[in-house]
């Protein structure tokens, strides 16, 4: 490439490459880990107040499954809101385990958004602290 030109391709030189500031990388890895952190207590503590529930819920279907079917006029009837009950119940626990698996599943979206972005960040520093290919040469005395 004659001298004229300048390019601006990013230096590969190891030195340039490395942060300027090892203590603004760790503040920002800092930074990261408290969001990831936050993200986890927060849903930690949603599924552990989602449990007594889920756990009332199974108990009271053991209970009603171990309950024979009410006798009455017609053992048919009795038999169908026995079922009917068993069945509203299992779609209870069902709704709270669903919501506790969207908890989880929300999570790990968060978690990984915000690995995304501390990627982004990252490139977007290392981007900045990079010099051209002259400022490199300049730095090194090669300039021509």
């Amino acid at each position: 490439m004659p001298a004229t030109q300048t390019a601006k391709t990013p230096s590969l030189e190891p030195a340039a490459m490395l942060a300027a500031n090892l203590s603004d990388v760790q503040e920002r890895s800092a930074a990261t880990f408290a969001r990831a952190y936050d993200v986890l207590a927060k849903t930690s503590q949603a599924i552990w107040e989602s449990e007594p529930e889920l756990f009332k819920l199974e108990s009271e279907q053991l209970l009603k499954s171990l309950a024979p079917p009410k006798a009455g006029d017609n053992p048919a009837a009795g038999l169908s809101a026995y079922f009917a009950e068993l069945h509203d119940g299992s779609e209870r626990m069902i709704a709270r385990m669903r919501h506790i698996n969207d908890l989880a599943w929300g999570c790990g979206w968060q978690i990984a958004t915000i690995y995304a972005d501390g990627l982004q960040d990252m490139w977007k520093h290392a981007q900045a602290k990079i010099p051209t290919q002259p400022a490199a040469e300049a730095a090194r005395g090669k300039t021509a």
